[in-house]
């Protein structure tokens, strides 16, 4: 199980890696595209923390500028959510997987200073259960919003915060979780 979970977080990690390399030399040029990554505190709440606990994030993202103060930006995250057990028993953990376009207004400049985005988009959501050696996994792809805020100390470092909201199915009497998500998360992001 540990191995699986060492394996999954270093091609997350390497894939990340890649499309950073990949992408960077389009920085070069001054066409207004940005491109950069981010390291996530997540934090379950609603019906996702009765099945996990605070867990970690990775973004990569690519922004551009559109003028007047406004940007376009697209993100693929994962995040993953820490195991929760109750006693010997039972166990449960979550992941999802984000793909979404924000509308970021920045009150000073693209570059620096307060801004605020809203967006939506796409998740691949999945809750892991198991109950006395047995296990069970729900997965789902579902539509979410996310909005947030943040500060840009310079043109390659900020912080962030994301509320994000999964429309996925909500547990039921009988079952356990659903994959309906509400997060919040606390992000250190730089760009290229």
């Amino acid at each position: 199980m540990a191995h699986t979970f060492i394996s999954k977080t270093k091609a997350i990690g390497l894939g990340f890696i890649a499309a950073l390399a990949v992408f960077a030399p389009l920085n070069a040029t001054d066409s207004g595209l940005r491109f950069g990554g981010g390291l996530s505190v997540v934090n379950p709440i609603g019906g996702l923390a009765d099945v996990s606990k605070l867990g970690f994030g990775l973004s990569a993202f690519g922004e551009m500028d559109l003028g007047s103060g406004t940007s376009l930006r697209g993100r693929l995250e994962y995040a993953s959510f820490s195991k929760k057990e109750w006693h010997w028993t039972l166990k449960s953990s979550a992941n999802s997987f984000v793909l979404m376009a924000d509308w970021i207004f920045n009150f000073n400049t693209q570059d620096e200073g307060l801004y605020a985005f809203a967006g939506g988009g796409f998740l691949n959501n999945t809750v892991k259960v198991e109950f006395l050696g047995v296990s069970d996994t729900a997965s789902e792809f579902v539509f979410g919003l996310s909005g947030g805020g943040g500060f840009n100390f310079t043109r390659n470092f900020g912080v962030e915060v994301i509320y994000t909201r999964a429309f996925g199915k909500t547990s039921s009497t009988g079952e356990i979780a659903g994959t309906g998500f509400d997060w919040v998360q606390a992000s250190f992001k730089f760009r290229l």
